[in-house]
Parts: C-alpha cells; sequence; structure tokens
C-alpha cells in the first residue's frame, strides 16, 4: 500500500494568510484533496529525479481528430519512513499541469498549442510557458516559445483557476 505523507507536512508550510499567486476564489482544502486525487489515483512514472502521480483527460477520446489533452500531475520522492525504516512515504514537492489542445490541419500535420504551469503544493502558480508545436508523424516542423503573461497577471490566475476547477 502506497504511504502518503502530504496534509502534515503541508500544515507546517502554509499560513492562513491569502497566497499571492493563486486564483481569488481559490480552495484551499479542495486544492489538498486534488493533490492527494493525484498521488492516489494518477498514473505513476518514475524517473531519475523522482516520480510522478498523473491524472490525463483526452476530449474527444478519438486522437484521430481534433482533440484537447489535460494532464495535471504530483511530483515528488519517496524517502524513507522514519516511524517505520522498511516503508517509503511519497513527499510531493510541486504540480506540474499541461494543457494542449491539438488542431489537425489540411496538409495533415498538427499544431499543438501546449500551456505548461507549474505550482507550488499550495497551489501558488510559479511558472506559465505556452509553446507552438508543428509536426508531422514525428518531425518536428515548428516550434515556438508564444509569450505569456506573469505568474502573477490577473489573466493567468484566472486561466490557472479555470483550470484546477476543472479538476475538482
Amino acid at each position: 500500500m502506497k504511504k502518503f505523507l502530504f496534509l502534515p507536512l503541508l500544515s507546517l508550510f502554509v499560513s492562513s494568510f491569502a497566497l499571492a499567486a493563486t486564483p481569488p476564489d481559490f480552495d484551499l482544502t479542495r486544492w489538498y484533496a486534488l493533490v492527494k486525487k493525484m498521488s492516489t489515483e494518477g498514473s505513476r512514472t518514475d524517473n531519475t529525479q523522482g516520480t510522478m502521480y498523473t491524472l490525463a483527460r483526452v476530449v474527444p477520446a478519438d486522437i484521430t481528430q481534433t482533440h484537447s489533452a489535460d494532464y495535471m500531475s504530483v511530483f515528488g520522492q519517496y524517502v524513507e519512513n522514519i516511524f517505520a525504516p522498511a516503508e517509503k512515504v511519497f513527499v510531493p514537492s510541486e504540480i506540474h499541469s499541461v494543457t494542449e489542445q491539438w488542431t489537425l490541419r489540411a496538409d495533415g500535420s498538427w499544431e499543438i498549442n501546449q500551456w505548461i504551469r507549474t505550482a507550488s503544493l499550495d497551489g501558488e502558480l510559479t511558472k506559465v510557458v505556452h509553446v507552438r508545436i508543428v509536426k508531422k508523424g514525428s518531425t518536428v516542423l515548428e516550434y515556438a516559445r508564444l509569450p505569456v503573461g506573469s505568474e502573477n497577471s490577473p489573466e493567468e490566475l484566472a486561466s490557472w483557476g479555470q483550470k484546477i476547477g476543472e479538476w475538482y
């Protein structure tokens, strides 16, 4: 059984004042429930940096047509449980959100607009990146990093609030 060390750690780090880079209607209790859901229901990926648990949603499910894809992940590491050294516990460190809009072009290539967001465990938006990729098969024809607002801007916070609201 996977052990999850989350809420006790967060209570040490999160104070009761409003966070600077969270949406105006941000609900910390719902956020914690979402982070826990990622770690308990998400698909697991391990790499040299740690472990990621990801929730995924693709609409429509037929990826041969224009579609959107959303991924919400919690990233962290497994560490030894000091109370039961034979057990490991997952300690999350940050949240990753990827939103993709896949558009099938007339020439058979795909235009992929991808918004990548990173957030702290308390839901504070720390980084926003927007890229556009055009590819045909496995060949990337174009790659462009597009401008975005600051992670503290009202527009980015509203977009972040809408995105996490879709996962509640």
